[in-house]
């Protein structure tokens, strides 16, 4: 989760000062497109839902407080309007679009645990490739918070401020979204290891 120093920008946005809040909307533009993107795997909506996105912050500076942080509260826009998005258009189906980011590294410990070693499973672009196909198969929210957790980076606290939830409710989705990403790669990674073992021998 980026870090920035919007304190000083806030401050004057919620005095509704538009110059403010178009530097932040600068500051945040990538971060909302990624996170779009990221969830709903389509890239024709990128721009239109970022630009959604934006509008309902500036509308609802008035119901921001400061405690939860803008970057926060503008993650929680974003989930909620990428979720609404596919919901409404009734689209859950895997977006294969080119991927818009570089950034979409899931580390082997999102599968066989965090207490193991920090072995990427990157370095395989088919493995990694076979890992976004499971996360794209799940169900919107249980995408959103893998997507959240382990490809944006945030704590589980954070995890649990964006999506408005207790955090030991945060930790069991995320329990069971990674379970269901183990099972869904199941087949493929049985598949690699008898693969490997067949030329090994």
């Amino acid at each position: 989760m980026p870090i920035h120093d919007d304190s000083e920008l806030v401050r004057r946005a919620l005095k509704r000062e538009e110059s403010a809040f178009e530097d932040l909307v600068r500051l945040y533009e990538e971060l909302v497109a990624r996170t779009v993107y990221r969830i709903t795997r389509r890239e024709d909506w990128v721009e239109d839902l970022a630009q959604e996105v934006f509008l309902k912050a500036f509308e609802g500076l008035g119901r921001f407080r400061r405690s939860s942080g803008f970057s926060t509260w503008l993650y929680r826009i974003t989930v909620n309007t990428s979720l609404d998005a596919l919901r409404k258009w009734g689209n859950e189906r895997k977006g294969r679009e080119n991927m818009l980011f570089n950034k979409d590294a899931i580390a082997w410990p999102l599968i066989s645990g965090e207490g193991r070693d920090g072995e990427k499973i990157v370095l395989d672009r088919e493995k990694q490739s076979r890992i976004r196909e499971a996360i794209d198969a799940m169900e919107p929210a249980t995408r959103a918070i893998l997507v959240l957790r382990y490809m944006e980076e945030l704590s589980i606290s954070q995890v649990a401020s964006v999506l408005e939830i207790p955090e030991g409710t945060a930790r069991s989705r995320l329990y069971y979204a990674r379970i269901e990403l183990s099972r869904r790669l199941r087949p493929y990674l049985m598949s690699a290891s008898h693969r490997t073992n067949t030329k090994e021998s």
